[in-house]
């Protein structure tokens, strides 16, 4: 990640979230350790469960002026990566504010319990973007794992024939999941293939940085090769097959409130209204899906 903040000044991701982010503070205090503890839950998922994830996100704020946090990752048994990058992004900018300020402060946490979240958690999570040295990977681990670093992108003008932030991650994005296709066995992306990667990762990084107001936006992802689970197919034993993970995410203003802000042209508002009402056949709104989820989609 970049460079810390100058002397004095506060994290403009923290100041966001502290005058906007909503939900349940989930810390509990210890008194033996003069810490506030966060229970990461068993599942840590904005697929599975969005908001457990955004209540841990809340606890964080909540808590911080006590500047003591203790993070127990001890039950977790499934997690992705957007909802442990979000967490790590946003545990690194509360560090880099108190370093700006000169503040003291403690961070410390335990492992998870389960081995393959433990692995995964000190391959790819908070520990490493911490650089916390006594929870390292192994050399062998770390060969399991194809990993797209994180990457921490602004919001740039070209100048002269320098590329841009989002440019260089979408290129980045292309060769790292043309090189897990490559590990997986098979002969990787064609030229069209790499065409609309670029083209697909550019336009997401594209929504981060004109619609959320905060132009920084993050990207990270990794890929897990795994042993074909048994029984398989004679010819396909050992075969090898991989888990691969990526997220691409920013704060400030979601996609549904700058696309129905007053500021909007009318005409687009209504294409979008219009497709949204198509969709809404497809999925039960009021269920599981709202009117802002497909005006998202």
């Amino acid at each position: 990640m970049k460079s810390p903040l100058g002397w004095g000044q506060s994290s403009p991701i923290i100041d966001f979230l502290r005058s906007n982010m909503k939900g349940k503070n989930i810390a509990v205090y210890d008194n033996a350790n003069s810490a506030w503890v966060i229970k990461i839950p068993k599942v840590f998922s904005f697929l599975r469960q969005p908001d457990d994830v955004l209540n841990v996100i809340y606890s964080i704020i909540t808590v911080s002026p006590h500047k003591a946090l203790f993070f127990d990752h001890s039950a977790l048994e499934e997690m992705d990566l957007g909802a442990s990058a979000l967490l790590d992004v946003v545990v690194v900018n509360l560090r880099r504010e108190w370093l700006a300020k000169g503040e003291k402060f403690v961070l410390a946490g335990l492992l998870p319990e389960n081995p393959e979240m433990r692995d995964i958690f000190i391959c790819t999570g908070l520990t490493r973007h911490l650089k916390i040295s006594s929870a390292q990977p192994s050399l062998e681990l770390r060969k399991t794992f194809k990993q797209f670093p994180l990457f921490e992108g602004r919001k740039t003008r070209r100048h002269d024939l320098s590329s841009t932030d989002q440019e260089i991650a979408a290129t980045q994005l292309a060769k790292h999941i043309n090189a897990c296709i490559q590990l997986a066995g098979r002969t990787g992306l064609s030229k069209e293939g790499q065409r609309q990667l670029l083209k697909w990762a550019g336009e997401i990084i594209s929504n981060a940085e004109d619609h959320s107001g905060q132009n920084e936006w993050f990207a990270i992802a990794y890929m897990r090769p795994v042993l074909a689970s048994s029984p398989v197919p004679e010819n396909s034993k050992g075969e090898i097959i991989g888990e691969c993970q990526l997220a691409i995410f920013g704060f400030g203003t979601t996609l549904y409130e700058s696309l129905s802000a007053g500021s909007t042209p009318d005409e687009t508002k209504e294409q979008i209204s219009r497709l949204a009402d198509k969709h809404k056949s497809f999925f039960s709104i009021g269920l599981r899906y709202t009117a802002m989820d497909l005006w998202t989609l």
